[in-house]
């Protein structure tokens, strides 16, 4: 998620004591779309409020869990809402960057990627079967 200045959004973890810093992230409840999950996990750990605007990623493998990553857009004014939350900053620096697993910095830097290219203000690029063409 980025916030109105284009900084990632970056919470502190309690129950990550290798990697405290990452993104938002956590489980889809029944009958919830990873979507809303998002916006739902956002709105706990900040009080931030967030939109979804495409797909990142997916990937698989780490003890049968699938993550989904997404990308978007949150606003508001972070506060620390919740137990599993130590501090919320919206922030790219170094040092919380540098305290984040290895998956979330490739997600960061991808994010960043994307964002920088503005492919992703159409939706992002998509690829024309027929003529092999890109466009966005």
């Amino acid at each position: 998620m980025f916030d109105a200045a284009g900084r990632v959004l970056l919470v502190e973890h309690v129950f990550r004591r290798t990697y405290p810093w990452g993104l938002p992230a956590g489980w889809v409840n029944p009958r919830e779309t990873v979507e809303q999950a998002l916006v739902r996990e956002i709105r706990e750990e900040t009080g931030l409020d967030g939109e979804v605007e495409h797909l990142l990623g997916v990937e698989s493998g780490f003890r049968m869990r699938t993550s989904v990553v997404l990308m978007g857009r949150c606003s508001g004014q972070p506060q620390n809402r919740s137990l599993e939350t130590i501090s919320v900053p919206s922030s790219t620096r170094k040092s919380s960057r540098r305290a984040c697993s290895r998956p979330n910095r490739v997600h960061i830097d991808r994010a960043v990627s994307v964002r920088l290219s503005g492919l992703h203000a159409a939706g992002g690029p998509w690829l024309d079967s027929a003529s092999g063409n890109k466009h966005a």
